[in-house]
């Protein structure tokens, strides 16, 4: 992994009351959730994060790579430390999307959305994603690292082939370029607040505060997990954040992890 040398930023935050309190900015690293896990290896607080200007090694989901182009997008990951069990973990990727649309909807005025369980749209194109992840180190409280990718100012003919028809940026969606610190501070602000709301109220504060932005719920979706396929329509969220679809057959399945795709009339992805 390539990481380059890391200083610590003041973005003067002074509501932030955990999240933002320690910024690490990194010209160039091999993925921003891994220097995070290496940080609360190492002792780090909660609220800790990372910024890089470049990733070598960004991913998504799945272990899918994720296009980190030079100064052209926002990479970031925080470190939280919430008391929550491993099945809700959910709940930390759906309060970071809740906070992040939120976030760039004021700051940019784009149509903002959220698509279970990870992804940031504009339509149907993703603008950006979120990768959560657990560290349960031995005889430690667990860590959650939360990562995010934010497409910023990458004019749609510099993605990869494969991703142009799929994909979005702020600049593509709005036709104006952004300055990433001001889109980093917004978002900083938003998952504090967020934060300290989904520790003060539970996981109502959460759920609540993503339906706001949520565009899967009352979709026909199909799903793709590890027990198989689900086709239906989106129909709620448990409390730890699983998404809920109802079949034809008229079962509610709760999808606790997986691929999930809008679908047109015709059962075709949208």
């Amino acid at each position: 992994m390539k990481t380059s040398t890391a200083e610590q930023i003041d973005l003067s935050l002074p509501s932030a009351t955990v999240i933002g309190s320690q910024v690490w900015h990194y010209r160039e690293v091999g993925s921003t959730n891994d220097v995070c896990k290496d940080l609360a290896s190492a002792g780090a607080p909660e609220g800790c994060c990372v910024v890089a200007d470049a990733q070598t090694g960004g991913r998504g989901r799945l272990g899918r790579p994720w296009f980190s182009p030079p100064g052209q997008g926002l990479y970031l990951s925080c470190l939280l430390r919430p008391a929550l069990p491993p099945d809700s973990l959910p709940l930390c990727t759906l309060l970071a999307g809740g906070a992040t649309a939120r976030a760039l909807a004021e700051a940019t005025g784009a149509a903002v959305r959220l698509k279970w369980p990870n992804d940031l749209i504009v339509g149907e194109k993703k603008l950006g994603g979120i990768l959560t992840e657990l560290l349960t180190p031995g005889g430690e409280p667990p860590a959650v690292i939360i990562g995010i990718g934010i497409n910023v100012t990458i004019p749609l003919e510099t993605f990869p082939p494969e991703l142009q028809t799929t994909s979005t940026s702020l600049l593509a969606a709005t036709g104006r370029p952004f300055e990433r610190p001001a889109l980093l501070k917004a978002i900083l602000l938003e998952l504090d607040s967020a934060y300290a709301a989904f520790q003060q109220e539970g996981p109502g504060a959460v759920l609540e505060a993503w339906r706001v932005y949520g565009a899967t719920l009352g979709e026909r979706v199909r799903a793709e997990t590890t027990d198989g396929t689900v086709e239906g329509e989106a129909v709620g969220l448990t409390d730890q954040g699983h998404l809920v679809v109802r079949t034809g057959e008229g079962l509610e399945v709760p999808v606790i992890t997986g691929d999930v795709v809008h679908l047109r009339g015709g059962g075709q992805p949208a």
